[in-house]
Order: structure tokens, then C-alpha cells, then sequence
């Protein structure tokens, strides 16, 4: 299954933790923290491999990213600024749906300006330096999680989860049940039934 299909609009898609669960407890980011910007953005991935400390891969990245594309940086969660507000101003021009550094960023005052999300693993001061040309569209490991251009992103206030490509299809349709499953719950709850009863808790 190719992922150039539509994708739904955040609204229609459950949150990242539902997602993450019913992949199997698979495809979270460790350590990413929402920044600036809105939480929600689903989106493509575009993975962008640095060399630790160096953010050229990252310029190159912005110029050819596709509208709906969502940076992964895999920054080896080196304390530098991959981002600041210039490229973050860029990347949004470009329609990127949102930016995920494992690793820096920083102008965190200038970034609640943008309209974009903006996830990182750590906030630093220090900026890159723009020598190695890195690699853009490489599967690589960010925060933990094994991620490829293509696969599906969804991020909120919870985090990030990635799904490859393939396993979309199938891990909207489980993330859809366990909300309907949730909705039931909730339900039953407002009945005047306890968690303990519902889950089978009760000695």
C-alpha cells in the first residue's frame, strides 16, 4: 500500500497514545516534548539523518519536502539547536505539517509565533554547524523508535508514534475499535459502575 493516499485530517484520527496501543505497544518516540505551535499534525514522514551537531541535512530536507511531510531529525539527542525560528519559519513556506528533532531546538519564544508543531528531545542554546551533508529519505532510529520516510506520524500533547506504511490500514481500524471500546467504558461509568467492576478488578 502506498502512503501518497490521502491521509485523514487530524480531527478524524485517534490521538498518538490510541494509535500507539493498538500498534502493540509499538512506534513511540522516548523523550519528545512538544515545543511551540499546535500538538496535533498527522503527516508523512521524512527522515533526515545528521551528522551529530550539524543541521545542513536539515536545510536541504526543508527545500525538496513535499506539503503534509513531517520532519524526523535524528539528531543523536546532541544538545545543539537543529532548528530555530528561521528554519522553522521555512519549513512551514514549504507546507510541512510538522518537526520532530531528536535532538535541540531552540528560539522557543520566536517558535510560539509559527503555526507549526514542534517537538524535540531537548531545548539548547548552541547552534549547528552546516558542513556534512547528511542524508534525507534514510530509515533511521529517532528517539528510540525505527522510523521511514513514508510512515504515517501522529503527534499530540502525548508524544509522537510512527506506523509504517504498510500496517496504516490495519492500526486505524484497532486504534478506531479501542475508541469505540472507550466510549463504552465511559458509558457504563456515567451508569454508576466503578473501573473495578468493568475491568474485573474487584477481589
Amino acid at each position: 500500500m502506498q502512503i501518497d493516499m490521502q491521509l485523514p485530517s487530524v480531527d478524524e484520527v485517534p490521538g498518538a497514545s490510541t494509535i500507539y496501543e493498538a500498534r502493540g505497544r509499538a512506534g513511540d518516540a522516548h523523550g519528545l516534548v512538544h515545543r511551540a505551535g499546535p500538538s496535533a499534525c498527522i503527516g508523512r514522514a521524512l527522515t533526515v539523518e545528521c551528522h551529530p551537531g550539524d543541521n545542513l541535512a536539515v536545510h536541504r530536507a526543508v527545500a525538496r519536502a513535499a506539503p503534509g511531510d513531517v520532519l524526523v531529525v535524528a539528531g543523536r539527542d546532541v544538545p545543539v539547536g537543529y532548528l530555530g525560528d528561521v528554519l522553522v519559519h521555512a519549513a512551514r513556506l514549504a507546507g510541512i505539517a510538522g518537526v520532530l528533532v531528536d535532538g535541540g531546538v531552540r528560539d522557543l519564544n520566536e517558535l510560539q509565533g509559527i503555526d507549526l508543531p514542534v517537538f524535540s528531545t531537548r531545548v539548547a542554546m548552541a547552534g549547528a554547524s552546516k558542513v556534512s551533508p547528511g542524508a534525507i529519505g534514510r530509515p533511521v532510529v529517532f528517539a528510540g523508535a525505527s522510523v521511514s520516510s513514508g510512515d504515517v506520524v501522529r503527534t499530540d500533547s502525548d508524544g509522537a508514534v510512527f506506523v509504517p506504511r504498510g500496517e496504516w490500514k490495519a492500526t486505524l481500524a484497532a486504534a478506531a475499535d479501542r475508541d469505540a471500546f472507550e466510549d463504552a467504558v465511559i458509558e457504563r461509568l456515567n451508569q454508576g459502575e466503578t473501573t473495578l467492576s468493568i475491568f474485573g478488578l474487584e477481589a
